[in-house]
């Protein structure tokens, strides 16, 4: 896991991440290709969602580290063909998804209540 860990953050690891997202947003644009080995894209729920997966994509191509697990949630939502990039039937809203994974790219999480450290204290 390590091993894994280490590879989605880095710099290729993260290049290739944007990139599989911006083939969605590209592919998204387009009408559905007739016959693709590909499943369907949720079109809809991908324009939706578009400005959420341009932070994301900020996020990945920024200087600053990012966190294994939001990278690997954001790894986890481009490749998952039963979640809400793909599948109608996932209970999961695309933005919402997003917008976590973008937010666990953060390798120092915000306090949890103003006034506090990360180990809520004061």
């Amino acid at each position: 896991m390590a091993l894994r860990a280490q590879r989605i953050v880095s710099p290729a690891g993260r290049r290739a991440l944007a990139d599989g997202w911006e083939r969605v947003l590209v592919q998204a644009s387009r009408p559905p290709a007739p016959r693709t080995p590909r499943g369907p894209l949720c079109r809809d729920r991908i324009a939706a969602a578009q400005g959420d997966v341009r932070e994301l994509l900020a996020a990945l191509t920024g200087a600053l580290p990012v966190a294994a697990r939001g990278a690997a949630m954001a790894s986890v939502l481009l490749t998952d063909g039963t979640g809400p990039l793909y599948s109608y039937r996932s209970p999961l809203d695309l933005g919402t998804a997003v917008r976590e994974a973008t937010r666990q790219l953060n390798p120092r999480p915000a306090a949890p209540y103003p006034g506090m450290g990360r180990d809520g204290k004061r």
